[in-house]
């Protein structure tokens, strides 16, 4: 089920603006990579800490990209010391549970995104906080979790086919984009199939486990529109933002995947309203299923009624009762009683009451 507790940590009262003292997120599992990139020149390297960056800056040529794996709450500052990031950044990526956003420093741009999977395993929709700070110089992202999408970018990037490699920074924040966006559809797929298979299931035979099962993925839905929806916002901020770190050749790009989150929220709202079809045919079938169940007791208890009356008739206590001196009296109630019985039987049948 998709996870909608708050994954936060909650800020001491008094701390000053951009401390991480409260911070007690802290991975000691990490890892950093660095790719140095050009039109004729690639080189990656898997550092230890965060000050083999400065040697790697010091000599290296062309554009460079830094993912880190891993929120390490030291290596973390470490690094965003080096490049002069904004301490309410830094917070800010070390603060899970970030509304996905575009910020602007003094000579960079940073944003928060969330990516997201689904994992088959365990069955469920998951999201991880990535961030991102770019400038025409370099670009440096930070995963909370090991395992990404980004796995495509690294190929283009080692194969040096396309207009990544001859690109800027802008060009490779905006890869970065587009993976995590076409990361949606995967996911909708998955969701999608499992839509049909309930709605199949709540035709056939529905039951309470199937109506838990609508409401984990309405949550999914929900939370897969709480990540788009604003990354929308982030997207249109790039294309209309003034700095010169994102060239007018990548805004083109970006207004493309402007259009894929656009895509992304109608299939999400058609599966919300196809979600909401389900309930409806669930509570129908229970409801037709209660009525059944209700008119088969209605026959029985009709049926019933008038054996009950000649039963009570029969049973009076009075001595002077013709019927019961003859001699075949007995038998003739048991035959008007089957009689009756089935003469209502058939003309239900009849009725197609039954």
């Amino acid at each position: 089920m998709a996870k909608f507790t708050r994954r936060y940590n909650r800020k001491r009262i008094g701390l000053s603006p951009g401390s991480i003292d409260h911070i007690t997120t802290s991975s000691e599992n990490y890892s950093i990579s660095a790719y140095c990139y050009g039109e004729d020149i690639l080189e990656k390297k898997e550092l230890v800490n965060p000050s083999d960056l400065e040697k790697l800056l010091s000599s290296k040529k062309g554009s460079v990209w830094i993912n880190i794996n891993g929120l390490n709450t030291s290596i973390v500052d470490q690094i965003c010391s080096s490049y002069k990031i904004h301490p309410l950044f830094v917070e800010d990526i070390l603060h899970l549970g970030q509304r996905p956003k575009l910020e602007e420093g003094e000579n960079y741009l940073f944003l928060v995104l969330n990516m997201i999977n689904f994992d088959t395993i365990k069955d469920e929709v998951i999201h991880e906080q990535v961030s991102i700070i770019f400038n025409q110089e370099f670009i440096i992202s930070f995963q909370e979790l090991e395992g990404d999408v980004f796995d495509p970018v690294r190929l283009r990037l080692e194969a040096g086919k396309g207009k990544i490699r001859k690109s800027g920074t802008d060009y490779l924040a905006y890869a970065l984009l587009d993976v995590i966006v076409d990361r949606f559809y995967l996911v909708l797929e998955q969701l999608g199939n499992k839509i049909e298979m309930l709605e199949e299931k709540v035709l056939d035979d529905p039951s309470i486990e199937l109506l838990y099962e609508i409401n984990r993925l309405k949550r999914d839905f929900i939370l897969l529109r709480k990540n788009i929806w604003p990354l929308r916002e982030v997207l249109n901020s790039l294309m209309n933002n003034d700095m010169t770190i994102v060239s007018a050749h990548t805004r083109v790009f970006i207004k493309d995947v402007y259009d894929h989150t656009i895509q992304v929220m109608d299939s999400i709202d058609t599966y919300r309203e196809m979600l909401s079809s389900i309930l409806d045919i669930y509570m129908s079938s229970i409801s037709n299923r209660q009525n059944d169940v209700m008119k088969t007791l209605t026959i029985i208890a009709t049926i019933f009624i008038p054996l009950t009356f000649l039963v009570g008739v029969y049973g009076m206590n009075f001595r002077v009762m013709p019927e019961l001196d003859w001699e075949y009296g007995y038998y003739t109630v048991w035959g008007i009683m089957i009689i009756v019985g089935l003469s209502l039987l058939l003309y239900f049948k009849r009725k197609n009451w039954m």
